[in-house]
């Protein structure tokens, strides 16, 4: 006889999993949320709940449902990577080594579970044994490219240049969105003379600024360089040395003989020494009607400061690069100093909403040759992760650039930054502690407007 308690909760999911799919979402939270009070440990039930809490971006709630689930069923190697990374974004990074570790020794033979565990361990900052398991990935899977590019990263943050560029290339085999440039052969570095070679655009805009210095070196290696770049980039860009030619990044290619992506560029130089490849010679460009005269004016004999809490939100690993306004708001109280927002996209709402008035002063979000020449003219640049750390270190103006705990391999060192002299890199010291990066730079700033106001005239 069928159990009419049964088939009320059967009926409960079945509708919830068709509100999900046609992305009523809230419709079929609710709809789980009934069934879990009469049957609280259905496994489907729980899992469906997780993808709603997902699709919401809850990920404390996300995360107790994966974990509510692994106690009452084995979970899979997708689930499992899931959870480890769910509690990496929530900065529970000693967890997740042991969600993923665990696994692993459940399951030795699982190689993808071995790689996103050797992930976990790069990206917690133990190498040494995030080494030893991509070892054992390639070894089962000598052509693994998320292996081998895993590896890059881990030599490339440590300063092995000459060994990191070896899989560096690996990263267009794990984008899904990368194309290459049809029917033209890649350069690899030796003598293109003679020949006319098109250097492709690729990552972000702070990839291609960080790059540029390379092109200079690359033309002394053969005929003609031509220099896809996009607009926000262009005038920017337009003085640096080693280009021939720009080209808009849907122009046609058919003509050139070679190809090489702006971020190969170091591959192909051999590039060991990141001190003899100094940053390229941008353009600033200040508007004509002389509203950035003005804007600087409103300073008096104040040191100048210009801030930015947050990059693109696009970019996947935004959400832990950048920081909240509110953490910037505590500087506001040293004496002497006047703040400029340097931020750029959607992120500049949130300074409006606080209501400084002129404590912040708002800038023009130009494109970037307009923020070159704003940033030139400012004593100090402090700021999170994003592509105008790259403009300010090029200019030589003095950048305190506030990374993560695993920021990205060019800014993973401790101290002054090999690629850009002039800045300074404050990393959090334990994951997700803004407070205590904020607090070094209130003290260090504290400390940098006091000089300045002595020496003032």
């Amino acid at each position: 006889m069928t159990d009419p308690h049964h088939e009320t909760i059967d009926r409960l999911f079945a509708i919830a999993a068709r509100q999900f799919e046609q992305g009523r979402i809230e419709d079929s939270r609710a709809q789980l949320d009934a069934l879990l009070e009469l049957q609280p440990d259905r496994p489907d039930a729980l899992l469906l709940l997780a993808q709603v809490h997902r699709a919401f971006g809850n990920d404390y709630a996300e995360t107790a449902c994966l974990l509510r689930l692994a106690s009452v069923m084995p979970l899979t190697s997708d689930l499992v990577i899931r959870l480890g990374t769910l509690q990496l974004d929530l900065h529970q990074h000693s967890r997740a080594v042991e969600t993923l570790q665990l696994a692993v020794e459940a399951d030795p033979d699982d190689v993808e579970l071995r790689g996103h565990y050797a992930h976990i361990l790069r990206v917690t900052r133990d190498r040494k044994a995030a080494l030893e398991q991509l070892d054992r990935v390639l070894a089962a899977r000598p052509d693994d490219a998320s292996a081998q590019f895993e590896e890059s990263l881990i030599h490339l943050a440590a300063g092995r240049l000459l060994q990191g560029w070896q899989h560096f290339e690996r990263r267009h085999d794990i984008d899904a969105d990368y194309e290459a440039p049809a029917g033209i052969p890649i350069w690899r570095g030796d003598s293109f003379s003679g020949k006319r070679l098109v250097v492709t655009t690729e990552g972000g805009y702070g990839d291609n600024v960080w790059a540029a210095r390379f092109l200079r070196q690359a033309r002394r290696r053969g005929g003609t360089i031509s220099l896809q770049v996009r607009p926000p980039l262009k005038d920017l860009l337009s003085q640096v040395e080693g280009v021939d030619e720009f080209i808009d990044v849907d122009a046609n290619l058919d003509s050139y003989d070679l190809y090489c992506p702006i971020l190969s560029l170091p591959a192909c130089l051999k590039v060991h020494d990141a001190t003899k490849y100094p940053p390229a010679r941008l353009t600033c460009r200040s508007p004509e009607d002389g509203r950035f005269q003005q804007v600087l004016a409103r300073a008096g004999d104040r040191f100048r400061v210009g801030i930015i809490w947050s990059g693109s939100a696009t970019y996947a690993n935004n959400h832990h690069r950048a920081a909240p306004l509110e953490e910037f708001l505590p500087l506001l109280t040293i004496p002497n100093t006047q703040f400029y927002s340097l931020q750029k996209g959607l992120a500049r709402e949130s300074l409006r909403q606080q209501g400084l008035g002129g404590l912040i002063i708002e800038t023009d979000d130009g494109d970037f040759a307009e923020t070159a020449a704003l940033v030139s003219s400012l004593d100090l640049i402090i700021m999170t992760d994003t592509a105008v750390a790259h403009v300010a270190g090029s200019l030589g103006v003095p950048v305190w650039n506030l990374v993560d705990y695993s920021p990205y391999w060019y800014f993973d060192a401790d101290g002054d930054c090999p690629w850009y002299p002039g800045m300074r890199l404050f990393r959090q010291e334990t994951p997700g502690d803004w407070r205590g990066v904020f607090e070094r730079v209130r003290r260090e700033l504290t400390q940098r407007v006091e000089r300045h106001s002595c020496n003032a005239p």
